[in-house]
C-alpha cells in the first residue's frame, strides 16, 4: 500500500488577507492592509471588542489575537482596525474550496480557512508535474473568484513546507529531474511538492491571497509542517 500524501492548506492571516483583497479590487483602495499595522476585530466606533487577526507589521508591536482593542491601541496608536465581514469571509472560503475540489475528492474542511486534502493516488501527482509548476496549470479550467486578483494585490508568496523533506522550506522545485536525488525520498514526494507549489500559485493568482501547505503522511504532521 503506497504511503499517504496529505496536504494541510492554511490561509495566511485569513480575515485580514480577504479584507485587503476585497478592498483593493472592489472598493478602489490604494493601501494594502497587509503592508501596514492593521487588524480585524471589534466595533471601532464603540471602541469595543477584541482583535480577531492582525497583519505582520502589527505583530512588531506585540499585538495579540484575542486582546481588547483598547490594549492594542495602547501598543500602536496608529493601528488601522476594520470590522469583521463574515459574509465576505464565507465567500472567499467557498471560492478556495472550489479550487481544492479540482485536485481531490477527499477534502476535510477543518475551519473557514483550513482544509486537509488526501492526495494519495490522485491524478495530479502524475499529470500536473511533468513540467515546471508555473506552466502546469495552463490546461486547467478557470474558477470564478470571490476575491479576484488585481494588479495592486500582489502579496509575496510564502514557500511550501514539506514534512517529508525534513520540514525545510522550499520554493519552485522545477521540472521533474531525471534522477531523484537525496533531497527527495521518492518521486511521489517530489511530485507532491511540485503540485503543492502549483496549487499555492493558483490560489494567489486567481483569488489574491496566499496559503501555506504542509505535506506529510498524516494530518497531524501535515498541520505541524
Amino acid at each position: 500500500m503506497p504511503d499517504r500524501i496529505i496536504f494541510h492548506i492554511d490561509v495566511n492571516s485569513a480575515f485580514l488577507s480577504w479584507e485587503a483583497c476585497y478592498r483593493l479590487h472592489h472598493l478602489g483602495a490604494t493601501l494594502d492592509l497587509r503592508t501596514i499595522p492593521s487588524a480585524v476585530g471589534g466595533d471601532q466606533s464603540r471602541r469595543h471588542g477584541i482583535i480577531l487577526t492582525k497583519s505582520i507589521p502589527a505583530k512588531k508591536y506585540h499585538i495579540k489575537t484575542g486582546e481588547s482593542l483598547v490594549e492594542a491601541r495602547k501598543k500602536c496608536p496608529d493601528l488601522v482596525i476594520v470590522p469583521p465581514n463574515y459574509t465576505l469571509y464565507s465567500r472567499a472560503s467557498r471560492a478556495m474550496m472550489e479550487i481544492l475540489k479540482e485536485y481531490t475528492d477527499t477534502i476535510e474542511k477543518y475551519s473557514i480557512d483550513e482544509a486537509f486534502l488526501d492526495m494519495t493516488g490522485t491524478a495530479g501527482l502524475s499529470t500536473w508535474c511533468t513540467s515546471s509548476p508555473s506552466s502546469a496549470h495552463s490546461s486547467a479550467s478557470s474558477t470564478p473568484s470571490a476575491v479576484p486578483m488585481s494588479d495592486q494585490c500582489t502579496p509575496q508568496m510564502d514557500p511550501v513546507v514539506c514534512a517529508h523533506a525534513g520540514s525545510h522550506r522550499i520554493e519552485d522545485p522545477g521540472p521533474l529531474p531525471e534522477e531523484i536525488d537525496a533531497t527527495w525520498k521518492t518521486e511521489t514526494e517530489y511530485r507532491a511538492v511540485c503540485l503543492a507549489f502549483t496549487l499555492k500559485e493558483r490560489i494567489r493568482s486567481e483569488l489574491g491571497f496566499t496559503v501555506n501547505i504542509g505535506i506529510s503522511s498524516n494530518k497531524l504532521l501535515a498541520k505541524m509542517a
